[in-house]
């Protein structure tokens, strides 16, 4: 698939959701996104291929745009430098917000873990000094005891 398929493609499915701005918003990204890739040395079909099915992509920006309609963020995004001297399309940002939460939720999940492992470690400590530190107290509590009887 070439990079013009690929934005057609994404162009005919964000159309039937989403308003003429948002489609050529995300359109643009799309496209100096790829641009920027093959700049960086990645082929034409290396950076479509890694990017997947436009179809799908333009599912997910449906949706992200459904869940939060604010109209003053979306206008600063589409009406970025994304654009291509030939008019051509783009994306990226969605998928670096996916990332995020992943992430975000990766590192709850280890702070979670991180306190129940100290809170384990706590527990044996206590635990293992427990059949130990009782009969010491016991008998310094017993000796304070007889201290105080015999004076």
């Amino acid at each position: 698939m070439t990079k013009r398929e690929f934005l057609e493609e994404m162009q005919d499915a964000l159309a039937q959701a989403l308003s003429s701005d948002q489609v050529n918003g995300h359109i643009r990204y799309y496209s100096q996104y790829i641009d920027r890739e093959i700049a960086k040395g990645l082929s034409e079909q290396e950076v479509i291929q890694r990017l997947g099915n436009p179809r799908l992509i333009a599912k997910t920006l449906v949706d992200t745009s459904a869940e939060d309609r604010n109209e003053s963020d979306f206008k600063q995004y589409s009406q970025g430098d994304y654009g291509t001297a030939d008019g051509e399309w783009i994306r990226e940002s969605n998928k670096r917000h996916s990332h995020t939460t992943r992430e975000q939720k990766l590192h709850i999940a280890l702070g979670i873990l991180i306190v129940i492992g100290i809170f384990a470690l706590i527990i044996s400590i206590i635990s293992a000094l427990l059949p130990v530190v009782l009969p010491v107290l016991a008998v310094l509590l017993l000796l304070s005891y007889l201290r105080k009887k015999l004076e």
